[in-house]
């Protein structure tokens, strides 16, 4: 059935058999008088409701489909044939289907999944959309640390969480990387004192037992940090790699059960040896990764280790072209050997505002000095 065939049907008329029937609208006013199917979730892109396009074109971005019998959307029937099709960031219906996969604030202000650079800018403390002007403070575990974190100009606060090993029965989430096995302190305690500040936090697990107990902490805390928040786990094996990945998929689905809404910092287990050549980020890992986190919908931040980014710029800069969600973060261990030239290099080869940079010194500060930015 074509357009003016559905439009001479639809006309009314009015007197008797002979009398002249109403002017058809045309196509474009046809359009007009038709509902809505769906009304995206307001975002910065889009706030307005999305219209049902013209049944004779198939418009990029739209799908052809046929409407059961008696199916109706959500604002009456959609014109058989093009229906939008819904983004990668969720619909909503209107009425009692508004529910949406993400929230509409997601990636908005105050929302964990917020971009650090916008939250930061937004708050003033830094000047441009450059990953090299946020400063990181590494390993704010014990509470000395944690102190030293939040009195310093660090923006993000970055620390690991572990289940503690006290020989009983109810192990608690504690700051403590490995080796350690204990700490002064835990992490309710660590959640209390970060969310008296404004700074942005990553949390870094090593192992899947410590999520779940800690998510449902978080879950206490999530009104009061109204920040990004990052979770961290090495998921994949990576180059040199000197010890077990945490498992990919049940930590994924344990954080997003929990949140949604929230950043995941996704990462290959690594090692460095100076006494030989150290293999970089090869493509049969980034795929690997890449088709881990092809069908999530959070942001999500690779971290790679300083010293094997430099032979591995054509793989990462590979990776982070697959989505606009996608960033790196550049750490260090202590011992590793890389230069101040090798930053550089590194920063030359991607977007600046898709690269952060968690260094130690003396090297954060001489790469900071290199490039102009004050430490």
């Amino acid at each position: 059935m074509t357009f003016q065939d559905v439009t001479e049907k639809s006309a009314p008329s009015f007197g008797n058999s002979h009398s002249t029937p109403m002017a058809v609208p045309s196509p474009t006013r046809f359009q007009k008088f038709q509902k809505s199917c769906f009304r995206h979730a307001p975002s910065a892109a889009s706030a307005r409701a999305r219209r049902c396009p013209a049944p004779s074109a198939s418009a990029p971005g739209t799908r052809t489909r046929r409407w059961a019998p008696g199916a109706r959307s959500a604002r009456g029937r959609c014109w058989r044939g093009q229906v939008p099709t819904p983004p990668a960031t969720g619909w909503r219906l209107r009425g009692r289907r508004a529910s949406v996969a993400m929230t509409a604030l997601a990636g908005g202000p105050g929302s964990w999944s917020e971009n650090i650079l916008q939250y930061f800018l937004r708050r003033n403390q830094i000047a441009a959309e450059d990953g090299a002007e946020v400063t990181w403070y590494h390993a704010a575990n014990h509470k000395a640390q944690l102190r030293e974190a939040l009195s310093s100009p660090a923006l993000m606060i970055e620390a690991d969480v572990l289940l503690a090993s006290d020989g009983s029965g109810h192990s608690q989430p504690v700051m403590a990387h490995p080796p350690e096995t204990s700490s002064d302190n835990s992490l309710q305690e660590w959640l209390a004192e970060v969310t008296k500040s404004s700074k942005g936090i990553k949390l870094d697990f090593k192992s899947l037992a410590a999520v779940a107990p800690s998510m449902a902490l978080l879950k206490g805390v999530e009104e009061r940090l109204q920040r990004p928040v990052w979770i961290n786990a090495d998921v994949l094996p990576g180059p040199n790699a000197d010890r077990r990945a945490v498992e990919a998929r049940p930590f994924i689905d344990t954080v997003t059960s929990f949140f949604p809404d929230v950043t995941l910092s996704l990462g290959w287990t690594t090692g460095w040896h100076a006494e030989k050549a150290n293999e970089g980020y090869s493509w049969t890992m980034v795929r690997e990764m890449e088709h881990l986190c092809r069908e999530l919908q959070q942001p999500v931040s690779f971290p790679v280790r300083a010293a094997l980014v430099r032979q591995s710029c054509p793989e990462l800069r590979w990776l982070l072209e697959k989505s606009d969600r996608y960033s790196l973060t550049v750490w260090t261990g202590k011992d590793d050997n890389y230069s101040v030239e090798d930053l550089l290099y590194i920063r030359d080869c991607f977007d600046k505002s898709k690269v952060f940079y968690d260094l130690l010194e003396p090297q954060n500060h001489e790469f900071k000095q290199a490039i102009g930015i004050e430490s």
